[in-house]
């Protein structure tokens, strides 16, 4: 296993962890020279502090972005859409072009060809340079909810109920969470060259002890990270508490 390559940074806040975050993002950003780097980012609570630090610390920034994740069956003005909330937070700010932004479109009638779409971009332009990730309470990394081993590729999931119920009170109930999403697969995220995965709380102290000092197992999706090569986990002390770091 690499997991003796795996870093991990402690952080003692929120803002704490955005900014280290922020700055583990810039580095390998600033690492790529030779070309526009292709970068991924989560949704979610937890990525907030670091979409925050990324606009206080960086004055330009230009990439292609490739969505991880996305709801199925949403119109194109749903404020739902995680791809208005990335746009939002770090696309519009750093004035990235529409033609930059490689996304799912959740309104399209035949999801299969969404699929086949996205996995012939990754597949002729990718891989991921940065691939910034969350994790779930389950072990899913993106929309890769369990069972999804390190061959699982772009496509259709039902999401798990534990993350239904999560969305559902992120959203405060407003509309019923969407039960079915796209991905890419664990196969695309551990192609990129740098993962960068960011955990705040008690509630993901038990998944990241499993994912990261328990065997690799399709039933624990991140578990397969121990197997990359240059991975960074930015938590705090609540979600590091398990770990025997």
């Amino acid at each position: 296993m690499a997991r003796q390559d795996t870093t991990f940074i402690q952080t003692e806040s929120f803002p704490e962890l955005g900014e280290k975050a922020a700055e583990c993002f810039l580095e390998a950003y600033h690492s790529i020279s030779d070309k526009r780097p292709v970068v991924t980012f989560p949704t979610g609570n937890t990525p907030t502090s670091f979409y925050e630090a990324m606009r206080e610390k960086a004055d330009k920034l230009d990439f292609i972005y490739l969505q991880l994740d996305e709801y199925i069956g949403l119109q194109p003005n749903s404020n739902r859409l995680f791809s208005r909330w990335i746009s939002r937070e770090i696309l519009d700010p750093f004035e990235i072009p529409h033609e930059q932004r490689v996304t799912f479109r959740s309104d399209e009638l035949f999801p299969e060809d969404e699929v086949a779409r996205m996995q012939k971009w990754h597949d002729e332009y990718g891989p991921l340079d940065i691939a910034v990730v969350g994790i779930g309470v389950n072990g899913h990394i993106g929309f890769n909810e369990p069972p999804s081993d390190d061959k699982t590729h772009v496509r259709v999931v039902n999401l798990a109920p534990e993350t239904l119920d999560l969305n559902d009170t992120y959203w405060k109930n407003e509309q019923k969470t969407p039960e079915k999403a796209y991905t890419l697969g664990m196969a695309e995220i551990l192609k990129a060259k740098k993962i960068i995965l960011l955990a705040y709380g008690i509630s993901k102290a038990s998944i990241l002890k499993q994912a990261f000092e328990g065997e690799l197992t399709p039933h624990i999706p991140a578990s397969y990270l121990q197997n990359h090569p240059d991975v960074t986990i930015i938590a705090d002390q609540d979600a590091l508490s398990e770990l025997k770091t």
